[in-house]
């Protein structure tokens, strides 16, 4: 039990006012809202109401971003054999380019090989005057072991991608 300060009446532990003169108790003092406190908390209250308000309005549209410039479309350049053959059958265990002298001209050939089959793809160059856009044509197939040259039907049983 406690004594209210104001008047000396006898107040319960848990009272929140005295009775007869409706001070509050000194403990209870803390507990009491400060006025900064209550400003902030309506000031608060204002700004949120203010936002919601803003947000409804008719005119408000959030930002839009700017629209994305088409990017100019780069030319498609048309898959050649090696390119379908790595798409088809998966990308070979050694991919090698090597110069050759076929029929007196010195040339390139290019070679797939494909351990796992024991089959060996070798291409040439279909356009020899630009080489930036070098197009590889199937030439052969030849067993890995042996390097000799494979027929269709022996390249197809063991290499089925390559239809």
């Amino acid at each position: 039990m406690s004594t209210c300060a104001v008047c000396g009446k006898q107040l319960d532990n848990y009272a929140g006012y005295c009775d007869q003169c409706g001070s509050i108790p000194a403990e209870r003092q803390s507990l009491k809202p400060s006025l900064a406190s209550t400003v902030t908390v309506v000031a608060a209250l204002g700004v949120i109401v203010l936002i919601g308000a803003v947000v409804r309005s008719p005119d408000f549209r959030l930002p839009t971003p700017a629209p994305k410039q088409e990017q100019p479309q780069r030319p498609v350049i048309p898959q050649d054999d090696v390119a379908r053959a790595v798409a088809n059958c998966g990308k070979p265990d050694s991919d090698k380019t090597a110069p050759v002298n076929r029929t007196g001209k010195p040339t390139v050939i290019r070679t797939l090989m494909y351990k796992q089959t024991a089959v060996k793809l070798r291409f040439v160059p279909k356009n020899l005057s630009d080489s930036s856009q070098q197009q590889w044509v199937f030439d052969s197939a030849r067993g890995l072991k042996t390097d000799q040259k494979l027929t269709r039907e022996q390249l197809l049983k063991r290499m089925s991608c390559m239809k």
